[in-house]
């Protein structure tokens, strides 16, 4: 019994789909950071976003950086847009615009971190 016990978890656990991961680490010339952790499984999606900017970490996952909730989020081979907002998703704190280009094995991410009240900033990204 207790075989066919493991047997089955081991089987379940092969046949889960895999959940891969990738991230994208932004600066812009003034010392602001983002960075961007995209899911990919049936749909990429976002699934964590780190911002820091004027020495404030603002975070959608760590407890000790100022909270944000990710109220809309597109991804396509192109674009990512963000909504990024406070987590009772009353008041926008931070749109995040990025666009892609490729050529063969070039490639350029670049786009715009737009934080209300706190700035707009020019982003050059990379993977990470």
């Amino acid at each position: 019994m207790n075989r066919l016990l493991c047997s089955t978890a081991i089987l379940l656990a092969m046949s889960a789909p895999a959940m891969a991961t990738g991230a994208l680490a932004c600066r812009a010339g003034s010392g602001e950071s983002l960075y961007i952790q995209v899911g990919f499984v049936v749909v990429t999606s976002v699934i964590g976003v780190d911002i820091v900017s004027s020495g404030t970490h603002w975070s959608t996952h760590d407890a000790e950086a100022e909270q944000l909730a990710i109220a809309q989020a597109f991804v396509d081979d192109t674009t990512i847009r963000i909504d990024l907002t406070d987590p009772n998703m009353e008041n926008i704190l931070a749109r995040v615009r990025l666009f892609a280009a490729r050529q063969g094995d070039d490639a350029a991410v670049a786009g715009i971190l737009d934080m209300p009240g706190n700035g707009v900033y020019a982003m050059v990204c990379e993977d990470s």
